[in-house]
């Protein structure tokens, strides 16, 4: 007997990857758990993805928990991107340091793709489908060194997560655990004194979905990241450098300059696309926007551009 569930979320699946390899260029596109690829927070995004060893607001939820040691405040922070083929793309973080307790911190991650025509097996219309998957990230870390005269500190963190599909109302949810460790080398007046390294290991448990017949477990992946500062602290270099299982490794590059503390400017570059953008901080409030071009060079296909916007507030 023809299982029309199965022939219908398969049928959504073929519309939607157009969209989902737009979204996650290259080998990401189509995988389990690509949406949670696609990273976070505007001021990063700007960056070209360089944030595991820098890590320094709530976003490090995403991409290395160990870095929430850094926070001195609580800091809540937004994001969203109009992607392609009415797919949407939101993230929304939150940290908080608990003095010698450490720093907690909760994110939510949201990838929507929307009005693609719904048929049956007999390729007769039957209304509209979407595509939806969510992300719940409960993070906790704590500082493990300090030497307090030199300003080194070793972090480390683990995330929790909850991760739901949903396709034409069939939805499955799976669990996941990350990890990661955060490097300040401290030490003023030394030449690594600027620098700080961090590297995060995802889906440690992998989270397992399993709409129909076949389970799909994410894959295991691992960032690792570094973060030099110059000119008193203005000048931001950045790389990060990441492989998943079955994949390739990826080279991410970036930096951001602060002007008068007010105005801060980004640009970054990987594989796939070049990125820039600029934040403007006023009091305990910081706008951002990140711009993408999304190039064709190693075989990705030209997707043109994108936009992402982000606020953040320190309370």
């Amino acid at each position: 007997m023809i299982n029309k569930a199965g022939i219908i979320i398969t049928l959504i699946m073929a519309q939607c990857l157009p969209a989902f390899n737009a979204c996650f260029a290259g080998e990401d596109g189509g995988r389990p758990g690509a949406f949670l690829s696609f990273g976070a927070s505007a001021r990063s995004l700007g960056m070209g993805k360089t944030f595991t060893g820098v890590a320094d607001d709530s976003s490090a939820v995403y991409w290395n928990p160990a870095g929430l040691t850094q926070l001195t405040r609580q800091e809540l922070g937004a994001m969203y991107a109009a992607l392609y083929e009415q797919t949407n793309y939101s993230f929304a973080s939150y940290g908080r340091p608990l003095e010698q307790y450490g720093s907690i911190g909760i994110a939510v991650a949201s990838l929507s793709s929307s009005d693609f025509k719904l048929r049956d097996e007999f390729n007769y219309e039957k209304g509209v489908a979407g595509v939806y998957e969510t992300a719940v990230i409960v993070s906790y870390a704590k500082r493990l060194l300090s030497m307090n005269e030199s300003g080194r500190s070793i972090s480390a963190g683990v995330s929790l997560k909850a991760v739901n599909q949903n396709i034409n109302s069939v939805s499955a949810t799976g669990y996941g655990t990350d990890v990661g460790a955060f490097i300040n080398a401290g030490a003023p007046g030394g030449v690594l004194s600027p620098l700080s390294a961090g590297i995060s290991l995802q889906n440690v448990i992998a989270p397992v979905l399993k709409l129909q017949e076949k389970a799909e477990k994410y894959p295991f992946t691992v960032r690792a990241g570094l973060g030099y500062r110059l000119f008193n602290d203005s000048f931001l270099m950045a790389m990060d450098v990441s492989k998943s299982e079955g994949g390739n490794e990826k080279y991410h590059f970036g930096a951001e300059y602060t002007c008068r503390t007010a105005l801060t400017i980004r640009a970054g570059l990987d594989e796939t696309e070049f990125t820039s953008g600029a934040g403007f901080a006023w009091r305990d409030y910081r706008l951002d926007y990140a711009f993408a071009y999304h190039n064709a060079w190693h075989g990705h296909d030209n997707l043109g551009t994108s936009h992402r916007f982000g606020i953040s507030l320190q309370f």
